[in-house]
């Protein structure tokens, strides 16, 4: 990626952009929570059987990853326990 100096040495101009940072930040958010889903145990047993103790530790991760992503997506407010749902 180019920086602000190895820019002007091309003459290229910065100009200010109109889109807020924090629509990006929510589009890469957005982005994660999708990649997550698949790899829900539900969908894994499809590559092959998939250990009860493996089920357990990688739903527990994917409730803390995705309790994350929906913190940092969310308002303060909204978004202050984590799902307890089981995803198995």
């Amino acid at each position: 990626m180019m920086n602000a100096w190895a820019l002007s040495a091309l003459w290229v101009g910065l100009v200010a952009t109109q889109i807020p940072v924090s629509g990006t930040v929510l589009s890469n958010l957005s982005l994660i929570h999708t990649a997550v889903e698949p790899l829900k145990p539900k969908y894994l047993r499809g590559s092959g059987r998939v250990p009860h103790g493996a089920m357990e530790g990688l739903s527990r991760v994917i409730r803390d990853l995705r309790f994350v992503v929906r913190r940092l997506s969310l308002p303060e407010e909204s978004a202050t326990k984590p799902d307890h749902r089981q995803e198995a």
